[in-house]
């Protein structure tokens, strides 16, 4: 029996151990998401993706904030407390923030450049990848439904951690109040639960 328990401790322990990412979706699996949250689906850009039912959705249609290509932001229900007992940074509002521009070759997608910024990249690897100065800084590879995708840090001071990926344009997964990628498990849960829909 005790080397029963100890062969089980070393095949958990080996298995914890060989996952380098533990939020990264697995191509072809079924996500189990908690019971109570809700759908967030936009049939015009093809993705969807499930949030905390009690977590506050906001949709940038119709505001100032769609020209920076922000499409729809979630956050939790005591963001406004943490903010206004100054827990929170006003800019960290959103649990996470989506963004879809055409493609790289735009000031927004590009966090607004940086000195030596070029708009006539073929993709967004070519950009991650060039030898310039940039605000979007790459971290490292996963995926996000299937879809190759990387890990990035956007800006300069108060950098944030985020998920970029081409699927019919291009998509930026932000998570302001994360400049690493120790998300939460809601979180987790979230960008797990990342659909891209057939168009």
């Amino acid at each position: 029996m005790k080397s029963f328990i100890i062969a089980i401790a070393i095949i958990l322990t080996t298995g914890t151990g060989c996952s380098t990412r533990e939020i990264e979706p697995q191509a072809g699996t079924k996500v189990n998401i908690p019971s109570g949250y809700e759908e967030y689906r936009n049939e015009d850009l093809g993705f969807s993706f499930m949030y905390p039912g009690d977590w506050e959705l906001t949709d940038y249609a119709d505001t100032i904030h769609v020209q920076r290509g922000m499409v729809v932001g979630v956050n939790t229900p005591d963001t406004r407390e943490l903010i206004e007992a100054r827990k929170l940074p006003p800019d960290s509002e959103m649990n996470l923030v989506v963004s879809h521009w055409d493609d790289i070759n735009n000031t927004y997608a590009q966090a607004g450049g940086g000195s030596e910024s070029r708009y006539d990249y073929e993709s967004l690897e070519e950009y991650l990848t060039d030898d310039i100065y940039r605000m979007v800084q790459m971290q490292g590879e996963t995926t996000v439904d299937g879809v190759m995708a990387y890990e990035v840090i956007v800006g300069g001071y108060g950098a944030y951690y985020g998920i970029m990926f081409e699927h019919n344009g291009l998509y930026q997964l932000l998570f302001p109040r994360n400049p690493d990628n120790t998300l939460s498990e809601e979180e987790k849960a979230v960008l797990d639960s990342f659909t891209l829909l057939e168009q």
